[in-house]
């Protein structure tokens, strides 16, 4: 019948679906000029902070490649297999930080600020460290 999948469809589909072609994606002619001069100040930090995440790895891997052997180098992919795995949950608290502290460092100075920013700190130290526990 109509409502039922055909055999590769999927059974599921995100709230998006069928909104947008993947042509509309890279379309530049729909672009917001004033919306993408606000993005502008942070086109160098965000490219300049991924280009030297992703030169440290290829160092990494380059030196490991290189310069050990054959176990020591299957034992640095299982290595940096696990952190890439565990790099997005560390990342997104990167990201969660740097929504909540600003707030409240916003805040007009009190008692009730710095006893805010303290136990924000407190917890994003801990759960940082726990994931830091797992990655090594």
């Amino acid at each position: 019948t109509e409502n039922q999948p055909k055999k590769n469809e999927a059974l599921a589909r995100g709230f998006l679906a069928g909104k947008y072609k993947e042509s509309d994606v890279l379309n530049i002619a729909d672009l917001d000029r004033s919306t993408a001069r606000k993005f502008l100040p942070f086109v160098i930090p965000v490219t300049t902070t991924s280009i030297g995440r992703v030169s440290g790895y290829l160092a990494m891997s380059h030196v490991a490649s290189s310069a050990l052997g054959t176990l020591d180098m299957a034992a640095h992919q299982i290595a940096i297999s696990i952190f890439c795995c565990l790099a997005p949950v560390v990342d997104a608290l990167n990201q969660v930080a740097q929504s909540f502290v600003p707030g409240i460092f916003a805040r007009k100075k009190s008692k009730e600020r710095a006893l805010a920013l303290r136990r924000t700190s407190i917890n994003f130290a801990k759960v940082g460290a726990s994931f830091g526990a797992v990655i090594v």
